[in-house]
């Protein structure tokens, strides 16, 4: 691990006392090893490496009386080993995450402890902690029992009477779940089909997912990032609405709306709700974003639809009620024709000029005739069609 320098070449004691070195054993390594706790969970047992009775008696005398008090009173389990890796105390805590009886941690190897941990693991430790201020690892611990729990192991080096490694074991199961839960809904966000944002509550943005970015025709969350929510909707009245009864009634606020992008404007459904601490304090809202857009050019195709059927419906309404004085209005003119010869020019004249005008408007009737029916030529001609749906024939 390489530490800083001062001009002068020498080592930054306070760098060196504030640095730590990580070493993750992870599944994915323990993977790569083929020592994976659910598969090879025997592979994992390490033979323990014990002292002899006289070490062990020697161990357990200078174990006793105030530092086994010491150790007692630390919340985290701790093991407190040779340099070598053999345990020589443990306190409390340790008994209680491993399942072991303290007699039974005595004695034993260190890495029999850590899922997946050698001799090469045992010699980075020492190298680091006479150089470095502790050692944190990632690792699974195994209990007697067989069973694992994952745990955050923090090692620095014991200088009383003789160096001894002393690892501080602290069971991270409640904080690992919590991390994978969050991984889980992050992903989930990340992937949702709708757009998720997230405001402060003086309404600037913090988050955007990809889903809304893409939305707004944006190239990254970065150019949504500290905007007010004013520059991304376009009414700033649906935007107070929101907040108030978001903000200050403690409500979901729900509601159609239309947000302004990069080069077009969009049609949503938003649903906005609080965003909470762990402590149930209120820190800004969350907002579900739904493009609607396919919904509203549906909903308009159905308007102009209806609108159209109503305007045929009344188009042939109007048929029905002129078929009838037209077909009177030309069977009188018919009548008339038979008097052509007896009267005189000008009244022919007339006639003609009253012959061609209904011609003219008993076209109009068919021609809006035919634009009312409901059925095709083609299922008339195979005689399906009702001669209800035909409104007037001439």
């Amino acid at each position: 691990m390489q530490m800083k320098s001062r001009p002068d070449g020498a080592v930054d004691d306070e760098e060196s006392f504030r640095s730590t070195m990580r070493i993750d054993i992870t599944p994915e390594v323990l993977r790569k090893l083929g020592q994976t706790q659910e598969s090879n969970a025997r592979s994992l047992r390490r033979r323990p490496r014990v002292v002899s009775g006289a070490g062990r008696r020697r161990v357990t005398a200078e174990g006793t009386g105030g530092l086994r008090e010491l150790l007692d009173s630390i919340y985290d389990g701790v093991l407190l080993c040779s340099l070598d890796g053999v345990i020589q105390e443990a306190n409390v805590r340790a008994v209680e995450f491993l399942l072991y009886g303290r007699d039974e941690l005595v004695g034993r190897s260190i890495l029999s402890i850590f899922a997946g941990a050698d001799e090469d693991l045992l010699a980075s430790v020492r190298e680091a902690v006479t150089s470095e201020r502790f050692v944190v690892i990632q690792a699974y611990c195994q209990r007697k029992d067989g069973t694992y729990f994952p745990a955050e192991i923090a090692v620095n080096l014991l200088r009383v009477n003789r160096d001894r490694l002393c690892f501080f074991i602290r069971d991270v199961t409640v904080r690992k779940e919590t991390e994978d839960r969050l991984r889980a809904i992050t992903i989930a966000v990340e992937n949702a089909a709708s757009g998720i944002l997230i405001a402060g509550l003086d309404g600037r943005i913090s988050y955007a997912n990809p889903a809304l970015v893409h939305l707004c025709g944006y190239h990254s969350s970065d150019d949504l990032r500290g905007q007010p929510l004013q520059m991304l909707f376009q009414d700033d009245d649906t935007v107070r609405a929101m907040m108030e009864q978001v903000v200050k009634g403690g409500k979901e606020w729900r509601g159609e709306t239309t947000i302004r992008g990069a080069d077009k404007v969009v049609n949503v459904e938003v649903t906005a709700a609080a965003n909470r601490d762990s402590d149930g304090e209120m820190i800004g809202i969350v907002l579900s974003i739904m493009d609607i857009s396919d919904r509203k050019r549906m909903e308009e195709a159905r308007r102009e639809a209806a609108e159209q059927r109503a305007m045929i419906a009344s188009i042939g309404a109007a048929c029905h009620h002129l078929g009838q004085p037209a077909t009177v209005i030309v069977t009188n003119l018919e009548l008339l024709k038979r008097y052509y010869q007896r009267v005189p020019g000008e009244v022919q004249e007339i006639l003609d000029s009253c012959m061609e005008a209904a011609t003219t408007f008993g076209d109009i009737l068919r021609r809006l005739n035919a634009a009312t029916r409901f059925e095709t030529e083609e299922y008339i001609a195979r005689q399906g069609a009702s001669k209800a749906n035909e409104i007037l024939k001439i």
